[in-house]
């Protein structure tokens, strides 16, 4: 049985996007049953690798100041030289027959194999156009990532160059791909999530009442695009709609912005429980205009049959589902307030939990990957 060696720098916990996303690919690889699959984890520390999905742990960069270090010379992410100097142990004892990168941050892998081993054949996972998200963060203000651009820029563009088949989420990002580095995707794949839906306790449907108000809500880690989108929540939105509507929005970091709390806006940190959000929640909001890649939430709350209310940036790679109803693309605050305070009664919905499991389910990834590599046959 032939060989896979899965690299990634997002196993183990799943507390972000990236990681559900790696990990369910990583599930589906495993489901094909076709190929002995072999996880590498690299992380900053080895707890976060306690599972039995991972094969081999390395440690990568445990800080922001060694992130920064490796970045200077020409590590990507938590790479660095020790971390290299193990993957490419690894590669020769497991000796695989395929190199699956997940992500185009281990572009220099990519390099070193196409010059060391000819014969391994290297598939990259592309979250998004790192380089685009790089440019992001440092045009926000975050100028600390700046070795980090520099980094990414040369990582990725050794992935374009020396993977012999790149799988990205949706076609935008592979235009942007074409455009960037004069190569697109030979495959996508979108964002796929586990069903975590606890069936006994969730509430997949909702009935509103003419006077009730509506329970809005905003989830996701702390990061630039998201703070941004919540501020314009904060700012834009929420004063418009004060007796129709009320938002919660929680997120890792965002116990950091309780001052953006009003009498209709409650802010808190992480939450344990996904089923206990979801379950208080009548509509998702999604004002987000930057960032990169598909946005995993939408993918969550589609689970958990939301409505979803998002613009046309943060519905990329959704366009298919959206229906005007309950999935519903807003261009503008003004567009957010009008929907809000035109939100429909609804009974018995199962569009959105449809939706879900058609395109974004553990299911599809696995039809995804199964079609993917039927037509590769090594």
């Amino acid at each position: 049985m032939k060989k896979i060696l899965f690299i990634s720098m997002n196993l183990g916990k799943c507390d972000y996007g990236g990681a559900l996303v790696s990990n369910g690919n990583l599930f589906a690889l495993k489901a094909l049953n076709k190929y002995n699959v072999y996880a590498v984890s690299i992380s900053k520390n080895y707890s976060d690798n306690i599972s039995k999905h991972i094969e081999f742990s390395i440690l990568g960069s445990k800080n922001k100041v060694s992130t920064a270090l490796s970045n200077l010379v020409g590590y990507a992410g938590r790479m660095n030289f020790r971390a290299m100097k193990e993957v490419i142990s690894l590669i020769e004892n497991v000796k695989p027959d395929i190199i699956y990168l997940d992500s185009s941050l281990l572009g220099k892998i990519a390099k070193i194999c196409k010059k060391k081993y000819k014969d391994i054949f290297i598939i990259t996972f592309f979250h998004n156009v790192e380089i685009d998200f790089e440019f992001a963060r440092v045009r926000a203000g975050r100028i600390q990532f700046l070795p980090s651009l520099i980094a990414t820029s040369f990582a990725e563009a050794e992935a374009v160059k020396n993977s012999d088949k790149i799988i990205m989420l949706h076609q935008k990002d592979s235009l942007r791909l074409k455009e960037k580095y004069g190569r697109e995707a030979d495959y996508f794949v979108p964002v796929c999530i586990k069903n975590s839906v606890d069936k006994k306790n969730a509430k997949l449907t909702f009935t509103k009442k003419e006077k009730d108000v509506i329970r809005v809500g905003f989830i996701g880690t702390a990061f630039f695009a998201n703070v941004d989108a919540v501020k314009i929540i904060a700012n834009e939105i929420a004063p418009k709609v004060l007796n129709i509507a009320h938002f919660y929005i929680c997120g890792k970091g965002f116990e950091k912005y309780k001052t953006l709390e009003s009498s209709n806006i409650s802010v808190s940190g992480y939450i344990e429980s996904l089923d206990n959000f979801y379950n208080d929640i009548d509509i998702m909001i999604f004002p987000i205009y930057s960032g990169a890649g598909m946005k995993v939430k939408i993918a969550e709350s589609l689970m958990y049959n939301k409505s979803i209310i998002a613009t046309p940036f943060a519905l990329i790679g959704y366009e298919k589902i959206i229906d005007g109803v309950n999935v519903v693309q807003c261009e503008s605050s003004e567009s957010f307030i009008f929907q809000l305070k035109n939100t429909y009664c609804r009974h018995d919905s199962i569009y959105s939990r449809d939706a879900y499991l058609k395109y974004f389910s553990e299911e599809s990834c696995h039809f995804y990957f199964e079609k993917i590599f039927n037509d590769i046959e090594l």
